[in-house]
């Protein structure tokens, strides 16, 4: 053990970090008070990338020297007064990082050190030349107009920041922004929400945990509803073609800011696996932390705490317990939409086939979470013979008889030696061969649209649910797509193909009148 822990902590005992009083250019000197939890002790929560492991800094601590990381010592630099002391919880120091019984035990308790911190201290690093308050300013105009669009409509800000209005924000932001940001501020916004902050693990439950979040780079502060706030309409931006997005466009780092709304918008609790479902692309250095680093954001009232930390467990072993754990708290066999493994999978800690590799990319997105059950539903019939094996219960409802690779979600990444036209068209053969007319039928190209598509637009909407116009335009949409590839890959000399583009060709033609 450390010279600077005394003892191995228990219970809802923590350290705090005591950050002493200096100037910028003195060593940092600190001292380790251990409290509990229960007592409500009165301190700030760090936040921040530990950044790379083979560059050190020394500070004192207890009277001893230690070794930190040079994004660590940054912070406290920063975020040290010069005339009083400052209670502090930073998890390298006050845990003790080498003794793993502590270290679960820390780790469990992560939910509640960020929650009773009275702020959350969130440091981004350095301005390395980047010109930050470009971007801080920036941050705080958005803000303010959706400050003025709030009080004009009678809002709360979260209000203003849900999807019902957040179109309105877009507009009103539009107007009263139009023109005020040059590129050199865009691309300051970029760098700024392209810090790798945005995409670690840990910081998402540290900042959704927090009561109130303070967002420091170099000298700078913004608070973390600024930034949020900005990211929401921002992210709102991407796909609208206005002249306040034209700017945007230009760097198109800035897009990461999809990371920061995303923190914004998770309000309130989900269950263990739908945590894992909406940030397990972010990263890790460990891979278990993808599950450990969620844990303080599960909804424990469900059926209570079904996963603690076990950093004696391999990956295997963790990525195991997931799966047991999901099942158990009543998501049934939901976590096996999650299993994308690549043809080296064994490789990867030799997980059992049927366990996510939750660090791996997603290739494919999910369809809605939304479920209907005609019947009702019914608890799925699971058993686990052996830690490596599921046994699950089912019907037989359909064979699958062939298969592809997955198709890139952009039109510009598709070559003439795609699979994906292929199988289109080998689809729409066998399914307009049930047509006794031995004509191109529209009904049958539409049952395979929506079957391609999992009945659902861009957008999320249920085909099924809307209007008969939007309906047409949807097909449309669908077959400027097939067409698209059709030309890129050549393929318009079968049967197959000139049925097909009878059918497209209507849609192209109803699409123009509706646009007219």
């Amino acid at each position: 053990m450390p010279a600077i822990y005394s003892n191995r902590l228990a219970g809802k005992q923590v350290r705090i970090l005591e950050l002493l009083p200096g100037s910028r250019n003195e060593s940092v000197k600190t001292r380790l008070i251990t409290s509990d939890l229960s007592d409500g002790p009165d301190f700030e929560a760090v936040s921040y990338v530990w950044g790379e492991q083979t560059v050190k800094c020394q500070i004192s601590c207890e009277g001893a020297t230690i070794t930190i990381t040079e994004s660590l010592h940054d912070a406290l630099l920063q975020i040290r007064l010069p005339r009083i002391s400052r209670q502090i919880w930073a998890d390298a120091v006050c845990i003790n990082q080498q003794d793993l019984v502590e270290r679960n035990q820390q780790v469990s308790l992560m939910q509640l050190i960020y929650s009773q911190a009275s702020r959350v201290l969130v440091w981004l690093g350095r301005d390395c030349g980047e010109k930050v308050h470009l971007a801080v300013s920036a941050i705080d105009l958005i803000y303010e107009s959706c400050i003025s669009y709030a009080q004009a409509q009678n809002l709360n800000l979260a209000e203003c920041m849900s999807f019902k209005h957040l179109e309105s924000v877009r507009v009103v932001t539009n107007k009263s922004l139009d023109g005020a940001f040059d590129k050199e501020t865009w691309l300051s916004i970029s760098r700024f929400y392209a810090r790798p902050w945005f995409e670690r693990i840990w910081c998402a439950q540290e900042i959704i945990l927090g009561q109130h979040g303070i967002i420091l780079i170099d000298t700078c502060h913004v608070t973390w509803e600024r930034v949020g706030a900005a990211a929401a309409v921002l992210t709102a931006q991407i796909s609208q073609p206005t002249q306040y997005s034209s700017g945007h466009r230009q760097c198109d780092e800035a897009y990461r800011c999809v990371s920061a709304a995303q923190l914004y918008f998770h309000q309130g609790k989900d269950t263990m696996l739908g945590n894992l479902e909406t940030f397990c692309i972010r990263k890790a250095t460990d891979p278990r932390d993808i599950v450990y680093g969620l844990l303080g954001l599960q909804d424990c009232t469900l059926v209570g705490r079904i996963l603690e930390p076990d950093y004696s467990k391999n990956t295997a072993e963790v990525y195991v317990d997931v799966v047991m754990a999901a099942v158990n708290d009543g998501s049934g066999l939901r976590i096996l939409s999650n299993v994308q493994h690549e043809d080296s999978y064994r490789q990867k800690d030799h997980l059992p086939s049927w366990v996510p590799y939750w660090p791996r990319q997603r290739s494919v997105s999910f369809l809605d979470r939304q479920t209907w059950y005609a019947g009702g539903q019914q608890a799925a019939e699971v058993s686990f013979p052996s830690r490596w094996e599921m046994a699950a219960s089912g019907i037989v409802f359909e064979e699958i008889v062939s298969v592809s690779d997955i198709h890139p979600t952009s039109l510009d990444d598709y070559g003439s030696l795609h699979p994906f036209p292929d199988l289109m068209l080998a689809l729409w053969s066998e399914v307009n061969t049930s047509n006794k007319s031995g004509e191109p039928s529209r009904l049958s190209f539409e049952a395979l649209c929506r079957t391609l598509t999992g009945g659902h637009t861009a957008n999320g909407e249920v085909v099924y649910q809307l209007d008969a116009n939007q309906r047409w335009e949807f097909y449309a949409d669908y077959v400027a797509f097939i067409d698209h590839i059709l030309q890129s890959t050549g393929q318009r000399n079968t049967r197959e193909e000139y049925d097909m583009l009878v059918v497209l060709g209507a849609y192209s033609v109803l699409k123009k009148g509706l646009w007219v």
